[in-house]
């Protein structure tokens, strides 16, 4: 429906304006700096409580527009605190957590995966959110090392 459009669209623009608060702004940098050394921010003028007040807003003003687009949906009945506390851990997983955009470009493939596989079939998605969840953390465990794919030859060695 319209309705669904213009929540779409709100939500895309309220992620770019996020995405540029973070990665252009003056908020940001001092974000990134906070982050990287705390110790070092009154030595440069910088205020972590301010920081952290500006973040405070962004995150309320985010919780907002939530609200805005969730009664947009009308008589669509909302999740469960489970339902979204898991899918919040999934998006983390997928995205990351050393970024905001990460985090929500995360949620936005699980919930892209789960839609496509609940179009595709009926009672997959769940499923389909799962398996894409463990397929990235194993990639990221392999790609750390903390799991080890042995060599096609050891391998065979322990087999054979």
């Amino acid at each position: 429906t319209w309705a669904e459009v213009v929540a779409l669209a709100c939500g895309v623009v309220a992620l770019g304006l996020l995405a540029l608060l973070v990665a252009r702004g003056r908020t940001g940098l001092r974000l990134k700096a906070e982050r990287d050394a705390p110790e070092l921010l009154p030595l440069v003028g910088v205020d972590p409580v301010r920081v952290e007040a500006r973040m405070a807003g962004a995150r309320a003003a985010a919780g907002t527009i939530g609200g805005l687009l969730l009664s947009v949906s009308g008589s669509v009945p909302g999740a469960g605190l489970d339902d979204v506390g898991l899918r919040a851990g999934e998006a983390f997983l997928v995205g990351g957590t050393s970024r905001p955009t990460g985090a929500l470009a995360g949620g936005v493939a699980v919930e892209l995966t789960r839609a496509l596989a609940e179009r595709a079939r009926e009672g997959w998605g769940p499923a389909a959110g799962h398996v894409l969840t463990l397929l990235v953390v194993t990639a990221r465990l392999v790609r750390s090392r903390l799991i080890r794919v042995p060599e096609p030859e050891v391998l065979e060695e322990q087999l054979g």
